[in-house]
């Protein structure tokens, strides 16, 4: 859970309403489930003596959660004083874990950075399966590219017929990609939520830079001068992460050369939206009317049946071109073309584009003409 808590609410500390939602929340979570409780809390934990201090870790610990930031988190001057808190909590309810956690004394923001691992003494079903697929088999390009240019199609020729040509068209290709496959290690999908790639050099010596004038500061913070260079700094530095930071996510919406599904699915990211699971998106708007298999199971029969009944129905498979005359009405004319136009419109087709159901993909077809 990630939970930020403003320090003011319309000029009133409510952390006696704050500490009840916690409650009633932490009520509602099986108690045996590994819950991460963390955020920006604003409830300075140093202050041991406090009331709400206690109620608040008394709360936590009462549901079986291990406090793992002790250390300062936050170090400002404030009228000319330094002040000190702790107001960014990683609680961690894990009985089974080995849980490491830290400060990091380099401010990206006004804040420290916190973090925490944790390792597991038993190994998950998941982690297990996760290691028993951790192969792909995909195409090797390159010998699928030699086996076509080592082909014979000109058995092809001899074939009248548009459902025997097209049969044997793709097993050609089934054999071949059967002979091709090989097996790739999977790249583990790294979230990119702490990828910070707009980061180049200049700001990282830019934020070493203002972290350097703040301790010169602190040093002295009576000190106007002092003050005064590290404030503007800071403002400098602030104003340049967001700079960056907008010119790198308008870049990566141009880099999708207007492809719509790559524009929504990096604006998604961007606010952080996740994309719903098709089956719970079936059982939210389809509750009632069974399972998901069920539900599944319908459309595909309803589709299916659909389908044949406006299915051209057409009982000579072979059409010869000297009686299509006689039977227009259930027969198609397949007007002779030459080699060359055949070559020229496979080659004018988007090697991006995705293969159909025979699973022959466009750039293997450019690559046998």
């Amino acid at each position: 859970m990630s939970v930020y808590r403003p320090p003011k609410f319309f000029k009133q500390d409510k952390i006696k309403d704050f500490l009840f939602e916690l409650r009633n929340l932490l009520d509602n979570i099986p108690r045996r489930s590994k819950v991460i409780f963390c955020g920006d809390i604003n409830i300075n934990i140093l202050n041991k003596y406090d009331n709400n201090v206690i109620l608040y870790e008394n709360t936590l610990a009462e549901f079986g959660f291990t406090k793992c930031i002790c250390d300062v988190t936050r170090r400002e001057i404030l009228k000319n004083n330094l002040v000190e808190s702790c107001i960014d909590h990683i609680y961690i309810r894990a009985p089974l874990a080995s849980i490491d956690s830290a400060v990091i004394r380099h401010k990206i923001a006004d804040h420290y950075f916190i973090s925490a691992a944790i390792q597991w003494n038993r190994a998950s079903d998941v982690y297990r399966a996760q290691q028993i697929a951790a192969n792909q088999r995909v195409l090797d390009n390159r010998l699928v590219r030699h086996k076509l240019q080592t082909t014979n199609f000109d058995k092809l020729l001899e074939i009248n017929c548009p459902v025997q040509l097209y049969n044997s068209f793709t097993n050609i290709f089934t054999n071949i990609y059967d002979e091709c496959y090989k097996l790739r290690p999977v790249i583990k999908n790294v979230s990119n939520r702490n990828n910070k790639n707009w980061i180049n050099d200049n700001l990282k010596r830019m934020i070493s830079e203002r972290d350097r004038l703040f301790n010169v500061w602190c040093n002295d913070p009576k000190n106007m001068i002092k003050r005064l260079t590290y404030t503007k700094y800071r403002n400098k530095c602030n104003k340049a992460i967001f700079k960056r930071k907008v010119e790198y996510d308008k870049q990566s919406i141009l880099d999708c050369n207007n492809n719509i599904k790559k524009v929504w699915d990096k604006i998604n990211n961007l606010l952080g939206h996740k994309r719903q699971p098709l089956d719970s998106i079936i059982t939210s708007n389809l509750e009632g009317h069974g399972s998901v298999k069920e539900i599944c199971d319908k459309f595909a029969n309803n589709f299916t049946n659909e389908v044949n009944k406006i299915k051209h129905v057409c009982s000579d498979k072979l059409m010869i071109r000297d009686n299509y005359v006689k039977r227009s009405d259930m027969c198609m004319r397949w007007q002779p073309v030459s080699e060359n136009e055949v070559k020229r419109v496979i080659n004018k087709l988007s090697k991006n584009k995705a293969p159909g159901s025979d699973l022959v993909r466009m750039s293997d077809c450019q690559n046998a003409t």
